[in-house]
């Protein structure tokens, strides 16, 4: 016997309304902000473009983590990355750092020697064509064809050669028949990748520089000296993430939240980094971090840090008034830093304080309550009702609904200041609602108490229609 049940009873009903709910309220949200670029100091090791690795396993010191970098933090390479597009800049700064190597290279710099056989590749040099490579023939013949403003009406092969015809526009044309002889020819061509060459029906390396890295997301950057540039063979930096712009001994680049880096490479192998952040008030926070030139087994280290907040939003290069400013730099005294030459002075230092009395007192008050608590409850604390470990009886206004949700046990009118004026005179509102909640809290607690029971009652016992 099918019966009609209410929308507001039926299970799935009522959760298909939460879903659109839910839907209209995620609708109304914001959108979400752009992230601001992650920056992270590395150690010594090859610097991993994937968005799930860090600096490749070894040391990462995320530059705006409070106490991320600190002095003797080793400062080999540079790894920025952007959460918005989930792109990566590779930055190695000393000898032990180094970009990553790709799958089948045997180091950055490395390609395999073979890359397989040769590729077919299709061009068509007839009607001033460019004859430019392309995958398949249908390309080929299309490229030319549009480049002198017609169409392809049909593409052949007669005997392992391919052939195009041109669409002939004139109304009511018969439109030519693709083959050998009405057909223009399309030219075959066996290729091998940039650095390869055919030999013996294989593509072998003839020319490592020229070889192209497979796409991996990670612009790479390359140091000489106190010259960065890009790597050439990293298809990735044919259009640099981040906004990058490399130029003689630095590189600057900017993410999505109006956030900003620069890295400046010295001639004696040390370097600067400076990252900028505009803050919620309004000021920009610059932080700066120095690193050495590279130790004898190849390694660098922070050496030196910054951090300024500036007036209004600053850049890299002008960063505006000064608000406050704080600097650590040291050579001696961090972790893996020699001892300090310099020693301070204690003499005379107190080893007793006035207070130490006062200090013995209070541990010794919060002991005995401790040990009053373990017989007689929290209450020995002074936490009113913790000795029974009951709710304070401010709360306990004895009904389901308030026992959910504790509020005050006394009801107080409301009041609007100055709602009611008479020409210059002014007076207060005062609404006395005290004897509507004394009635409308009882309801209201059946009425949720009711409600519950209905919705799990027809969850799980409630028959399906039509059964």
């Amino acid at each position: 016997m099918k019966r009609n049940i209410p929308w507001y009873c039926d299970a799935e009903a009522f959760i298909l309304a939460v879903l659109i709910l839910c839907g209209f309220t995620l609708a109304a949200q914001p959108a979400r902000a752009d992230q601001p670029l992650v920056i992270e100091i590395c150690g010594a090791g090859a610097i991993d473009p994937s968005a799930s690795n860090t600096c490749a396993g070894s040391s990462a010191a995320n530059v705006d983590q409070p106490g991320g970098v600190t002095l003797g933090t080793e400062f080999d390479g540079i790894r920025v990355s952007d959460p918005n597009s989930g792109k990566t800049l590779q930055l190695p700064v000393t000898p032990a750092s180094a970009l990553n190597t790709p799958a089948g290279w045997s180091s950055p710099t490395s390609p395999p020697s073979s890359a397989g056989s040769p590729t077919v590749k299709y061009s068509v040099a007839s009607f001033g064509c460019s004859g430019n490579l392309y995958d398949t023939a249908s390309a080929a013949a299309s490229a030319c064809a549009a480049s002198i403003g017609g169409t392809v009406e049909a593409v052949c092969n007669v005997s392992g050669s391919d052939y195009f015809v041109l669409h002939d526009p004139t109304p009511g044309a018969t439109q030519p028949t693709c083959n050998a002889i009405t057909g223009t020819a399309i030219s075959h061509a066996n290729t091998c990748p940039s650095g390869y060459s055919i030999s013996g029906g294989t593509c072998v390396l003839t020319s490592a520089p020229d070889v192209v890295k497979p796409s991996d997301n990670g612009c790479g950057v390359k140091r000489s000296g106190a010259t960065l540039t890009f790597d050439s063979q990293d298809p990735d930096c044919s259009a640099p993430p981040m906004n990058v712009s490399c130029s003689a001994g630095v590189c600057t680049g900017s993410g999505g939240a109006g956030d900003s880096f620069k890295y400046t490479a010295n001639s004696d192998g040390s370097g600067t980094l400076v990252r900028c952040r505009p803050q919620p008030d309004g000021t920009t926070v610059c932080g700066t971090y120095s690193g050495t030139a590279p130790d004898g087994s190849g390694k660098g280290k922070v050496n030196g840090t910054a951090s300024a907040t500036t007036a209004g939003t600053g850049t890299l290069n002008t960063p505006g008034s000064p608000v406050s400013q704080t600097s650590v730099t040291g050579q001696c005294g961090g972790p893996g830093q020699p001892e300090c030459s310099v020693k301070v002075d204690e003499t005379g230092t107190p080893t007793t304080f006035a207070n130490q009395s006062d200090a013995a007192t209070a541990v010794a008050t919060l002991k005995s309550h401790a040990d009053a608590a373990a017989t007689s409850g929290l209450g020995s604390f002074g936490v009113p009702g913790a000795s029974t470990f009951g709710a304070p009886t401010g709360h306990e206004q004895g009904t389901f609904f308030n026992a959910l949700f504790p509020s005050s046990s006394s009801c107080a009118p409301i009041t609007f200041a100055s709602a009611v004026k008479y020409g210059a005179n002014s007076g207060d509102l005062t609404l006395d609602i005290c004897p509507v909640v004394a009635v409308a809290l009882p309801i209201l607690d059946w009425l949720l108490f009711g409600l519950t029971c209905w919705y799990v009652y027809s969850v799980f016992w409630r028959r399906k229609a039509g059964v």
